[in-house]
């Protein structure tokens, strides 16, 4: 890293003013382009949010902190994957550990905690999978971007509506069922670290529905990395952080019948050594595949109530292989196999209240767990299948023309002893004028132990703890919301979150024998700001600014690990002529506290992407960490040194509309 005063001029202050540059360049040109016909800010604050309350809402009307990415901000930003379009997002923040991403939200991210604090919706279908409550992005969510309508993202508590794992944020994808969507799109990407990437979808129409099927396949070489261990002194691996994935979806529609499957499979090379494992061995890796099926029906037998059964299936496989752990090849392996349905109804007693309210049954047919020595001998084999029954139901309450008032509540009863739980919610929503909304928001949360931190045993080194209790959270947030202009919304925005009853593994000092045990307790706290506008002439652009404190109460308010403190992110983009668009993305963000007590560098990443449709033709130059920034993410539990990540990364795409 640099030092001095001059080199830390240059390393702060040079990025901020070439992007500084870019932006200026793409406004300027922006702003001369008159009459394009590209969404306003209405359009936006118009789209329809389903998940925060299980039914299409406003953003103003939904009692939570929401952001919208379009398909529009998908194509001209050229996010690849779920985890970029997260980067971008204020509040937000992306762990790469070379082979998982991690997502923290509001300053909160556990390291290797799987993202089972978040819940992945597909269509309003569930992903998170059964063994380890995971949520999955990046490449290990291999799934085609030009497919997603619109990413719905919910802030905030909301076991009330969905139950355990819904902790800290809610993210919906809506795919495209637009009929004027293209029947057939082919596209190709090549770029740096030796990727090359495949996308195409099929689609058809009839009078009572239709169909769409999309797919994505991307074989990636991956760069020279350097080992996540502080005491290893070999040279950067070469040929380890490689990256295999595809993912198929398909969706159908026939009147009020809703179908749609999602197959994933991601091997990927772990080029840091974790858990002891040899440096540089090639065999490293890991597998994972899902299948998700799932099928909804919707029907409006009276005019004020409507009625909605969905069911579904969730199949996921993971396996792990860690040569030369414990002198000879370490396994682990994950199978997961769930049945559940769900029946709710919406029902308006009167134009002034609305009542949600439903049920929900899950079974695991499989949940099974394995780790010991290649090829038989295994240490821990064991399967724990449990059964969920949940009961929800939701008021709303226009009190009046400008004052609404939700109060929910949910309980989930586990065949698990001491997981059942139940969570509350509670909002008002404000509009003092018709240019402004401020919303205060208190809900409740959980996440039911793992069956790994629950059952897993190695004798030795871990004993289970059937005892675990679920993790749960407190929270408040508040926000404003005010129309500056007819092309600008601001909004600042106030939350607190307290954790208890946090899992975390400890070791008995005698024994040296760990386990994991409800010992944490957490305070998560800060401030948010964002600035969103939706100029004439093509010209869109976000500003936003969030200050985090993330503290564990019981060691004296210490800071958390892998937490940045402070965040502002700046994105920019404009169609530079009827067919061309130009964007640019700088992100800022301080440093961040490692397990082992170390901080990691402030950094600031600029991304560019420049798009060009000409015909049915599509075009579009990548690049990645544009000005080739060095930083490193904290590393999780396998890992004792922060792991560095990309720098600057290039790539051209060609696609075409039939």
């Amino acid at each position: 890293m640099p030092t001095g005063a001059q080199s830390s001029y240059r390393k702060v202050h040079a990025p901020w003013a070439f992007s500084l540059m870019v932006y200026v360049g793409i406004g300027v040109h922006a702003w001369g382009q008159a009459g394009a016909m590209d969404p306003s800010l209405d359009d936006l604050l118009n789209i329809p949010v389903s998940a925060a309350s299980k039914y299409d809402q406003t953003i103003a009307e939904a009692p939570a902190s929401i952001t919208i990415v379009t398909s529009e901000d998908i194509e001209r930003y050229g996010y690849a994957t779920l985890a970029e379009v997260l980067e971008s997002l204020p509040g937000f923040h992306i762990t790469y550990d070379r082979n998982y991403h991690g997502i923290g939200v509001h300053g909160f991210g556990r390291p290797t905690d799987f993202n089972n604090r978040i819940l992945l919706l597909l269509n309003g279908q569930p992903l998170n999978g059964n063994v380890y409550g995971q949520a999955r992005f990046g490449t290990s969510f291999p799934i085609d971007m030009d497919a997603i309508e619109r990413i719905e993202v919910v802030r905030g508590p909301a076991s009330s509506l969905y139950g355990a794992n819904a902790m800290f944020a809610v993210l919906n994808l809506v795919t495209k069922t637009d009929p004027g969507s293209p029947p057939l799109r082919l596209a190709g990407r090549i770029g740096s670290a030796g990727t090359y990437e495949g996308r195409g979808s099929i689609a058809g129409r009839s009078v009572d529905g239709g169909f769409s099927v999309a797919a994505r396949w991307a074989d990636i070489a991956g760069r020279d990395v350097l080992p996540g261990n502080a005491d290893a002194t070999a040279e950067a691996a070469e040929e380890m952080d490689w990256d295999r994935h595809g993912g198929l979806l398909a969706t159908g529609d026939i009147g009020g019948l809703h179908v749609q499957g999602w197959f994933s499979t991601r091997r990927k090379g772990i080029p840091t050594a974790p858990y002891g494992s040899t440096f540089g061995d090639d065999r490293a890796s890991t597998l994972d595949e899902q299948l998700v099926l799932s099928t909804a029906y919707a029907a409006d037998p009276h005019r004020s109530l409507h009625v909605e059964w969905r069911a579904h299936l969730n199949r996921y496989y993971y396996k792990g292989q860690f040569p030369g752990a414990v002198q000879r090849m370490a396994i682990d392996t994950a199978e997961g196999e769930q049945l559940g349905t769900e029946v709710r109804a919406r029902w308006d007693p009167r134009v002034d209240n609305r009542l949600t309210g439903g049920v929900e049954y899950r079974t695991d047919l499989q949940a099974r767990y394995a780790a010991g020595l290649a090829p038989e001998l295994l240490v821990f084999d064991g399967e724990f299948p449990t059964d969920l029954v949940s009961g929800y139901v939701e008021d709303t309450h226009q009190v009046l023309d400008n004052l609404a008032i939700t109060l929910g509540i949910r309980h989930d009863s586990y065949s698990v002893e001491a997981s059942s739980t139940t969570t509350p919610r509670g909002a008002v929503v404000y509009h003092p004028s018709q240019s402004s909304t401020v919303k205060v928001v208190y809900g409740e949360a959980f996440r039911v132990p793992t069956l790994i931190e629950r059952h897993v045993e190695f004798p030795g080194a871990l004993r289970s703890n059937a005892a675990l209790r679920p993790e749960k959270i407190r929270a408040l947030d508040a926000i404003a919301e005010h129309r500056l202009s007819r092309s600008v919304l601001g909004s600042v925005g106030y939350f607190r979150y307290d954790l208890f009853d946090f899992i975390d593994i400890i070791r008995d000092p005698t024994t040296g024998v760990a386990h994991f045990d409800n010992v944490l307790e957490m305070e998560v706290q800060g401030i948010q700001a964002e600035l969103t506008a939706r100029m004439q002439g093509g010209l869109h652009g976000r500003l936003s600014y969030a200050y985090q404190r993330a503290v564990d109460e019981a060691a004296g308010d210490e800071r958390l690990p892998n937490s940045p403190m402070h965040q502002a992110k700046v994105g920019l983009n404009a169609r530079l002529h009827d067919r061309v668009t130009a964007a640019a993305d700088v992100l800022y963000e301080t440093g961040r506290r490692t397990i082992q007590g170390r901080d990691t560098e402030p950094y600031l990443l600029t991304h560019f992407t420049l798009t060009a449709r000409p015909g049915a033709v599509r075009a579009r130059l990548r690049i990645r960490n544009l000005l080739n920034e060095q930083y490193a993410h904290p590393g999780g539990l396998p890992h004792t040194a922060p792991i560095d990540q990309d720098g600057r990364r290039v790539d051209v795409e060609v696609g075409y509309e039939f």
